[in-house]
């Protein structure tokens, strides 16, 4: 009978689990027309902003907002809200990187569209300053591990990245000198003062 119990509790875990985390390719148009996602129009897109908004993003969108950034060198920097490593250390990391005035900041996240709304909430929590983006699904597909589509995007911005096992994970950074080649590039915690000393 105890098997039985369990093995109910576990269907009804795992259905609640599916219709909490849909994914966008699961929803109905209908529901994939409520997910408040933005293409990017990279003429006029802002990284920075006093009304922070989600937008989607594939490698070409990327590059052509690196090209056009004003500052010198840009910061690819890859969070999740859901990593306590990137979810909590990012908001005060954010607000020591924009003490660096020649520093344009991108905030990425592989996660699905559906994620949108959430991405929204910890903007207004954090009372960030910066547009996140999220990868756009139709290039990155809709694969169920962040890190196969974080890997994908990242192929097409850093080929220095490619085939690097140890790279990879919440936060990661990637710092582009004003040509947009690749100076540096980690995984996990950084202190400010290794960015500053890097684009001296």
């Amino acid at each position: 009978m105890s098997r039985i119990l369990f093995f109910i509790l576990v269907l009804i875990f795992t259905a609640s689990c599916s219709i909490t985390n849909p994914y966008y390719f699961d929803l109905s148009e209908e529901m994939q027309a409520q997910v408040p996602i933005l293409k990017i129009d990279t003429i006029h897109h802002s990284l920075k902003s006093k009304s922070p908004k989600v937008y989607s993003i594939n490698g070409n969108e990327f590059k052509a907002l690196a090209k056009k950034t004003s500052n010198e060198y840009k910061l690819a920097l890859f969070l999740t809200f859901w990593c306590p490593n990137s979810r909590d250390y990012v908001p005060s990391l954010l607000e020591d990187l924009k003490k660096i005035n020649n520093l344009d900041i991108v905030l990425i996240s592989p996660d699905d569209w559906v994620r949108a709304t959430t991405y929204e909430k910890y903007i207004a929590k954090h009372q960030l300053n910066y547009n996140i983006h999220l990868l756009d699904v139709y290039s990155y597909g809709e694969k169920r591990n962040p890190h196969y589509r974080m890997d994908k995007f990242m192929w097409e911005i850093c080929l220095e990245c490619i085939g690097d096992k140890d790279f990879g994970g919440f936060p990661t950074f990637i710092l582009f000198d004003k040509e947009n080649h690749v100076i540096f590039r980690k995984s996990g915690q950084i202190k400010v003062e290794k960015i500053i000393s890097l684009i001296k």
